[in-house]
């Protein structure tokens, strides 16, 4: 169907027109806030992004349900999201880490956090502690900070 492309064509598109970080809401019934982590590419063409899909595919991540479109700003062209999120979008940073540029730090944050998410399940702690809340809430912190706007880039 589609051409598979080159990992590193897809880090490269990812550090372009693509997004990773932590989605973080506190549900009514919870005390704590949950994080989901969330790996997107965006582009006004849906081609290209279901060719990265089949691409992440082969490599063995399952693809997410459906693209979504946004609406565009007044003089601009329809565009369209490819979303990974929770255990697909920590997938997908591993796979495309070592190959990042410009959001590699973002990558390792989001695999250090679903690490220490596994470790808290495997020790079946239902009831999250302070401390652990205080990790989650820098490292979203961290991951938010490196997203915004104007933070000055280092190249490795």
């Amino acid at each position: 169907m589609y051409k598979v492309l080159s990992l590193e064509y897809i880090a490269g598109f990812l550090d372009a027109d693509g997004d990773i970080h932590l989605r973080r809401k506190t549900p009514t019934y919870a005390r704590s806030p949950q994080y989901l982590p969330v790996v997107s590419f965006c582009n006004t063409k849906v081609e290209i992004l279901l060719k990265i899909q089949h691409s992440l595919a082969s490599f063995g991540i399952e693809p997410p349900r459906k693209l979504s479109a946004w609406t565009p700003q007044p003089n601009s062209k329809q565009g369209y999201d490819l979303c990974y999120t929770g255990h697909r979008a920590v997938k997908v940073a591993v796979l495309l880490t070592p190959l990042l540029q410009l959001k590699r730090e973002q990558a390792v944050l989001i695999t250090q956090f679903e690490a220490q998410k596994k470790r808290q399940w495997e020790h079946k702690q239902r009831t999250l502690p302070v401390e652990e809340n205080i990790k989650r809430e820098v490292i979203w912190s961290k991951i938010r900070e490196l997203n915004r706007r104007g933070v000055e880039l280092k190249f490795s």
